[in-house]
């Protein structure tokens, strides 16, 4: 099967019949690979495998082999001569195969075959929910095709549609489609529209695409919409969406849905907030179409999801009088709400109102809560049934990296993470570098991860900072010996420190060379039996006199 361009994950696994389950250890295939949702994931299997390797025969669980997705029209270089490829995470995640259907997009684990130098390999591929906003998987500012697929995956991840409103094709191209779904991005964290942007991924939009708060492009859903014939009058819930108008009557009976119903997560999430802390039912007008450029057909300012018209009650729908009406009060409540409910990076800064009544009362309102928020008046009468709510972006949070040693980004550096660096000692040190001495992943690598990260010593299983009888435990109660068990079956948590896949004499040598906490006369009865039924003589007593010499080192 030729594929000319990266499937996401999720189609790949059903186009292939590749399984999505979990796997339970890092050993139970030759190599593992990491990365998340929202990026392109690059896989290196030279790095895993061997530079230099001929690789053919890539399968999926046994599935038919197919040519590796745009590898020579990203990069120019072949798979047969790289080992690299790419896979593009399904950023909708709606197949049944996704494990986790809570978080955006699709997670699982891709399980592969490779034929290297004509010895099979195993590998797997993790997809964990997120994206990268630094280092590896990060989203670049470059122009070759590989960034721009990252670029357009990242788009697509949070959402943002072409022109148009479709989803941009992954294919490393950057043409008026990806111009187009930029614009919008940059339009709604520069508060203005699509046509006042540049479409250009320089280094503002690049650190927007990885910020810790950028934002997606989502549609407002009406949790609990009226029945039967729509009525201003007749509100439901917290809020709801003033429907479109039926083609041919011009009636909004719900028969139509609203087209300018679109925004920002940042406005969303601030319409639930709000409606939620203000009185009574909320009824929004107009927010943007499902691409944004289609509001210019009714609105010239809500084009980049940041713009709310809140529905005012009919009686509030004049000039003002000089007296605030509870109508109109209620107007300045609801108003309020949006400025101190708020979603975090954004903030409700202005509104645009024709009731100078209303105007006048929120301006004091804000000037008594000390708050920066300001109503403005519209003489032209554009504004008299509605209050236009303008959003802002109140500045952008940079990502923090990954934690150095967390290769499996699970957001922990723990034992898994060992187990993953011992496996792949030997390999390319572009990931699992630590000690920066080598190309290659070596045992000074681990020793930096054990010690300077982990701030501990071999012998340590469960990672508490101390080598003491709890460790000792967990050798004891997994000890294989020389039995040559598969590998995956032990590892650091279970006394393998040295990573030889098996709890051995090595092993228990190891934590009687690091051992920290004296044990107890009972403890040390339990050591002494055990050292004396595993080893045997001469050497289990060499074995405990070397353990208790070392102690004796230590606490001198």
């Amino acid at each position: 099967m030729s594929l000319n361009k990266p499937l996401g994950i999720a189609a790949l696994c059903a186009v292939l019949g590749a399984s999505t389950a979990a796997t339970a250890n890092v050993y139970d295939t030759d190599a593992d690979f990491y990365g998340r949702t929202g990026d392109v994931i690059a896989i290196d299997l030279a790095a895993a495998f061997g530079s230099g390797s001929n690789f053919t025969g890539l399968t999926f669980n046994n599935a038919p082999g197919f040519d590796v997705p745009s590898t020579t029209n990203w990069t120019g270089a072949s798979f047969t001569n790289t080992g690299k490829f790419f896979i593009v995470p399904d950023a909708v995640g709606t197949t049944s195969n996704d494990l986790n259907l809570n978080a955006k997009g699709f997670q699982g684990t891709l399980t592969g075959n490779v034929l290297v130098d004509g010895v099979q390999k195993s590998f797997e591929v993790t997809v964990r929910e997120g994206y990268t906003g630094a280092g590896r998987g990060a989203v670049v500012d470059a122009d070759d095709k590989v960034s721009v697929a990252g670029q357009q995956h990242r788009l697509n991840y949070f959402g943002y549609p072409r022109q148009g409103g479709d989803s941009l094709v992954v294919d490393g191209d950057y043409g008026p489609s990806s111009t187009s779904a930029v614009k919008l991005f940059q339009a709604s964290f520069s508060n203005s529209k699509p046509a006042n942007m540049d479409g250009v991924v320089g280094p503002n939009t690049t650190a927007w695409l990885n910020a810790a708060n950028a934002p997606s492009w989502v549609e407002l859903i009406d949790p609990d919409p009226q029945t039967g014939y729509f009525s201003i009058n007749n509100g439901n819930g917290n809020f709801d969406i003033l429907p479109g108008r039926d083609p041919g009557t011009g009636a909004r009976s719900g028969a139509t849905p609203q087209p300018e119903r679109w925004a920002t997560s940042w406005t969303v999430d601030t319409i639930v907030a709000a409606s939620a802390a203000a009185s009574g039912t909320q009824t929004y007008n107009a927010l943007s179409t499902d691409d944004g450029y289609g509001s210019s057909a009714w609105h010239q300012t809500h084009q980049g999801g940041m713009d709310v018209d809140l529905n005012i009650p009919g009686s509030a729908m004049n000039w003002g009088n000089g007296t605030l009406s509870s109508s109109e009060k209620w107007v300045v409540d609801t108003m309020e709400a949006f400025v101190v409910n708020a979603a975090t990076g954004v903030e409700a800064y202005k509104m645009i109102i024709s009731n100078t009544d209303i105007r006048d009362a929120f301006n004091d309102r804000m000037d008594v809560l000390g708050l920066n928020a300001y109503a403005v008046g519209d003489s032209s009468g554009v504004h008299i049934n509605h209050v236009h709510i303008d959003l802002r972006s109140t500045g952008r949070v940079a990502m923090t990296a990954d934690a150095a040693g967390d290769f499996n980004i699970d957001g922990d550096v723990n034992a898994s993470d060992i187990d993953l660096l011992y496996k792949n000692i030997g390999g390319d040190a572009e990931i699992f570098n630590l000690a920066a001495t080598s190309t290659l992943v070596t045992q000074k690598d681990v020793d930096f991860l054990v010690r300077d990260i982990l701030s501990t010593e071999y012998g340590d299983a469960d990672l508490d900072g101390d080598v003491d009888y709890l460790d000792f435990t967990a050798l004891m109660n997994n000890f294989t010996g020389e039995l040559a068990y598969h590998e995956g079956m032990k590892g650091w948590a279970m006394g393998d420190w040295d990573g030889d896949w098996d709890v051995d004499a090595d092993d228990l040598l190891m934590f009687s060379q690091y051992q920290d906490v004296t044990f107890d006369a009972a403890q040390q009865s339990v050591y002494d039996s055990f050292v004396a039924t595993v080893i045997p003589e001469p050497l289990s007593g060499s074995l405990m006199l070397l353990g208790g010499l070392a102690l004796l080192r230590r606490r001198k």
